[in-house]
């Protein structure tokens, strides 16, 4: 694939998400940081989000006065 911004070769890259075991991939222009995500493994990447359940860490805060 070529960069649409400055022709180059696009690296082709699996991107770790938080939460999720399966990997989007992207592709990357080394030279100018454009990117892509490849449509199909993003949408299996946010279904797979979707379907576990969704944790909230709470901290306690506290002020001192």
């Amino acid at each position: 694939m070529k960069c649409p911004k400055c022709d180059s070769n696009l690296r082709k890259v699996k991107v770790k998400v938080q939460d999720a075991e399966t990997k989007a991939i992207s592709y990357q222009c080394p030279k100018c940081d454009y990117f892509e995500f490849e449509p199909i493994s993003s949408k299996k990447v946010i279904e797979e989000l979707r379907e576990t359940p969704l944790k909230i860490n709470l901290k306690n805060i506290f002020c001192k006065i």
